[in-house]
């Protein structure tokens, strides 16, 4: 492979990953939500009322940027915060009403979002193309915050 092969191949996979996640933007703000915002609120959808230091070990971030996360998706009304009822200095991040009612729609985004993709492939090609690109993650090395 040539050097021009070899930057061309990097360029496409940073073009790719830039254009899938500025089609995620557009679609998640539809409803007010931000890229990766998304993955806390499946994530306490899954788990439930949870404490914010298992909020950053999942999510695997620091836990201020947790917080962070929690605080804006809290003030949009997605969060809330109750008391904890096994330890009374703590607190316990749970889905509010509004954000519940998210995640269906969050699940239709990302179904949209994958039809968008691999739109014009044919099912060989979708197959090929998610072994090709699990064959490079592995090549590289899974990175910090694992698969998404």
């Amino acid at each position: 492979m040539t050097v021009e092969e070899h930057n061309s191949l990097g360029r496409a996979i940073v073009h790719v990953a830039r254009a899938h996640k500025y089609a995620a933007q557009l679609l998640l703000q539809k409803l007010g939500l931000h890229p990766g915002q998304e993955f806390l609120l499946m994530l306490l959808d899954r788990l439930g009322e949870t404490r914010l230091t298992t909020l950053s070990e999942h999510l695997e971030v620091q836990p201020p940027t947790a917080s962070k996360m929690v605080a804006r998706l809290e003030k949009e009304g997605f969060l809330q915060r109750i008391p904890d009822p096994t330890d009374t200095r703590a607190t316990l991040i749970c889905l509010s009403d509004e954000g519940r009612a998210l995640i269906p729609k969050i699940m239709e985004i990302w179904d949209e979002l994958e039809r968008m993709t691999v739109e014009g492939l044919s099912q060989a090609e979708i197959l090929l193309l998610s072994r090709m690109l699990r064959q490079i993650t592995q090549n590289l090395g899974e990175p910090p915050g694992g698969s998404c």
